[in-house]
């Protein structure tokens, strides 16, 4: 009686009997990878001991004035810089008039950037131009970009346009945030571009996570192969993207009022890893 004798042995408390060798296998994976988990959540958390510019941050939020859907592009950026994040060099011209002044001390090339609060994914309505090479460029650029934006909604309200200094080349990542009324706060790292979704390469950890830990979510991407260097590439700098995982995973421990946070891309070189687009939502109760 093979089900008696089963019933025998796991009464005992000392043994469990499966049906397969790989069904024990698969078992055992998963014990240890609970093991794993709660020591992982047994551990001191510690973080970087780079503190990010609380007092600054309080006054970006303080300031910002919300649209609709409660969401911050500027005072993104401004935000991630108060972290310690180094953002791609940029200024915003709230007018043509004010255009040229607002690109003088930015490096051309450069980019334009529709800021609305009616605009969340500026490709889709022709609210980007790159690639900027001069001043003449720019004035062009900027009338292009409001042509596209007028002709894809003509109500649409347009509060300015960012200037921005063209990153240098290098691999793309996506760094996130994501509030749950029951859970709380959730970190993610991907691939990232215009590519995001499509390949759906991404981990998740819960705030606030160690560098260990963002080593780790590092190396669970399937880009991370393409990070750390192919055929002859220069490998990506690591430690920056570790380091603004842990800024940002403090960023969301602290600030409750952000519900959610995206920064796609982050691009990454052999030196340093770069914002170059960012925003936040923040909770409607705040």
């Amino acid at each position: 009686d093979i089900a008696g004798f089963t019933k025998a042995i796991e009464a005992n408390g000392t043994a469990m009997v499966f049906p397969s060798l790989e069904a024990a296998a698969v078992t055992f994976a998963k014990l240890v990878q609970y093991r794993e988990n709660r020591d992982r959540l047994s551990a001191p958390q510690v973080v970087s001991a780079k503190v990010i510019d609380g007092s600054t941050i309080d006054a970006v939020l303080k300031r910002a004035q919300l649209g609709a859907n409660g969401y911050l592009f500027t005072e993104a950026l401004e935000v991630l810089e108060s972290c310690g994040l180094a953002v791609a060099p940029w200024r915003l011209a709230k007018t043509e008039d004010n255009l040229v002044e607002a690109a003088e001390g930015l490096t051309y090339p450069l980019c334009l950037k529709v800021v609305s609060d009616e605009i969340v994914h500026k490709s889709d309505s022709g609210g980007i131009r790159l690639g900027i090479k001069d001043q003449q460029g720019l004035v062009n650029g900027y009338r292009a970009l409001y042509a596209n934006i007028l002709q894809h909604d003509p109500t649409t309200v347009i509060n300015g346009v960012l200037v921005q200094e063209m990153a240098s080349k290098g691999k793309e990542v996506m760094i996130g945030a994501r509030r749950d009324s029951v859970f709380g706060a959730c970190l993610i790292l991907g691939t990232g571009g215009v590519y995001t979704e499509i390949f759906n390469d991404y981990t998740f950890r819960l705030p606030p996570v160690t560098e260990a830990e963002a080593v780790n979510m590092v190396e669970e991407l399937h880009l991370a192969p393409l990070l750390k260097g192919v055929r002859g590439e220069a490998p990506c700098h690591i430690p920056s993207i570790v380091e603004a995982l842990v800024k940002v995973s403090q960023l969301v421990t602290t600030y409750h009022e952000i519900a959610e946070l995206d920064i796609n891309p982050l691009i990454v070189d052999d030196r340093a890893a770069v914002v170059v687009d960012a925003r936040i939502f923040l909770n409607g109760d705040n």
